[in-house]
């Protein structure tokens, strides 16, 4: 009995990953939504819907956000039996603020200002001459920390912290993060004259691919030696720095969506 019930379980995960890898192929854009309901802030409700689909199982790509903060609207969202790029384009219809971003991987896109002058957009627009990433880690944390393995978006990122009325540039405490606890990942990632966005991109992109490449959905399975990675997009906001030590604000603006 219990051989007879792992094999449907197996059977149902090998049907479930096929699943989530066809999406994938056809791109995040057009990825089923069942239902999502929701009112609230613009950016709560982006967020929302990508954790949402998420917890229903669909892995189809990765998001990367633009936080407006105080900029955002009050949007309504009553979808059903649709997909994701209706949800975004309904979205983003209510609230002109935000703007879709297609790429040339149908597994990304970018929820970005449609207006270049937003506090804190010039960040995302900062070139990184080159960035050499070796390193064991989870795509949440390398995401948060970004700055660590870029001394020029570093002392660029210290400039703005000064600008704006930061005062602490001691050295770092203790900074939150994810349990590094388990087998991690090994991210080698080596770009030239890239933005910070496109450096966000290919973080992302890399924890998606190694996901496809691994083939296991991190909520079933876990094994203290299997390596589990899910896919990993980024939410960007200029923060207030008063009050917050640069080391710690330098790795608030940059989070794990």
């Amino acid at each position: 009995m219990a051989g007879n019930a792992l094999r449907r379980f197996l059977g149902a995960y090998a049907v479930c990953v096929a699943c989530v890898h066809g999406q994938a192929l056809q791109g995040i854009m057009h990825a089923p939504v069942r239902e999502f309901v929701r009112t609230g802030q613009t950016g709560d409700v982006l967020r929302d819907l990508v954790r949402s689909e998420r917890q229903h199982g669909v892995f189809a790509g990765v998001v990367g956000l633009e936080n407006l903060g105080d900029t955002w609207q009050r949007v309504s969202v009553n979808e059903r039996d649709t997909d994701l790029g209706t949800v975004l384009r309904d979205i983003c219809a209510q609230d002109r603020a935000y703007q879709i971003v297609l790429s040339d991987r149908p597994e990304l896109i970018n929820l970005l200002a449609t207006v270049s002058d937003v506090p804190g957009h010039e960040v995302l627009a900062f070139q990184i001459p080159a960035l050499d990433i070796e390193a064991d880690i989870w795509p949440e944390n390398l995401i948060t920390r970004l700055s660590d393995y870029s001394p020029p978006l570093a002392a660029y990122l210290l400039a703005l912290y000064l600008k704006l009325g930061g005062g602490s540039t001691g050295q770092p405490g203790t900074i939150g993060g994810f349990s590094e606890t388990a087998k991690l990942p090994h991210f080698s990632i080596h770009l030239k004259n890239v933005s910070v966005r496109e450096a966000l991109n290919a973080i992302s992109l890399e924890s998606f691919r190694m996901y496809r490449a691994i083939g296991i959905d991190p909520r079933i399975v876990h094994t203290p030696d299997q390596l589990l990675v899910s896919p990993t997009g980024w939410e960007y906001r200029l923060v207030d720095p008063r009050g917050t030590s640069f080391y710690r604000w330098s790795h608030e603006i940059f989070k794990a969506l």
